[in-house]
């Protein structure tokens, strides 16, 4: 099915037992759900992230790297086009992968999926613990709140993204999570794009950049050590 498209960007490991995987994906999504709940959500730097959680707009995946395929990845990506999800992420648990080398995987995978499509359908982004970023404007630090706890594909849908982007210079290639107001319809006065990364710089400010940067690293310390226990590597 997917023959010729991306290749994965990381090496594929068999070897889990169905209980390590089983315990392995569980963990992955705790993992998540204390980045983009406990975090995003909590600090509002994704202030439309819970509704649209709440309403059944957005699914999670998560594909263990020692089990990994490509076309798992591209299953997940028609059947949410199929349906009416806005956002999906696909979490690469125990995925060993550069922050530079994941995010080009991510933009080809989903340029090349998009043109499979009747006409495109999703924007992504490349989360990632260790993205860079830069403290000297407001864009510059968006890339430090996608420093989720495993490296994850987003896909947000297209259509709601018509309002931020509307007006605004380049392509759809990056979005996140607090990129998904047009959800709920409201008509925009200004580019919401900058508006979101204001406030959140602003957020960011207030907590300290230092100190996110800190909690951001130690979530991802805790999920490698938990994923280390269920490997009994710790």
């Amino acid at each position: 099915m997917s023959r010729g498209l991306v290749e994965l960007p990381f090496r594929v490991q068999p070897g889990l037992s169905a209980l390590q995987r089983t315990r392995v994906e569980a963990a992955a999504l705790r993992a998540n759900d204390r980045y983009v709940i406990d975090f995003l959500e909590e600090h509002g730097l994704c202030p439309y992230a819970r509704t649209g959680r709440e309403r059944g707009l957005t699914a999670r995946h998560v594909v263990i790297a020692e089990l990994a395929s490509i076309d798992r990845v591209v299953q997940v990506f028609e059947a949410a086009a199929a349906s009416e999800l806005q956002v999906v992420q696909v979490i690469f648990a125990l995925a060993e992968v550069a922050p530079q080398e994941f995010a080009r995987f991510v933009s080809e995978l989903t340029e090349a999926l998009n043109l499979r499509q009747p006409r495109p359908v999703f924007a992504s982004a490349a989360l990632h613990p260790e993205l860079a970023y830069r403290t000297d404007s407001a864009t510059g630090l968006i890339s430090l709140f996608r420093r989720a706890p495993d490296p994850t594909l987003q896909w947000v849908r297209l259509e709601s993204l018509d309002n931020i982007y509307r007006g605004r210079k380049g392509g759809t290639s990056f979005v996140d999570l607090g990129s998904v107001r047009d959800l709920f319809g409201e008509p925009q006065k200004r580019d919401l794009y900058q508006e979101i990364a204001h406030n959140n710089q602003q957020t960011a400010e207030r907590l300290g950049v230092a100190q996110v940067a800190e909690l951001l690293a130690r979530l991802r310390q805790q999920t490698l050590e938990e994923y280390g226990k269920i490997l009994g590597k710790a």
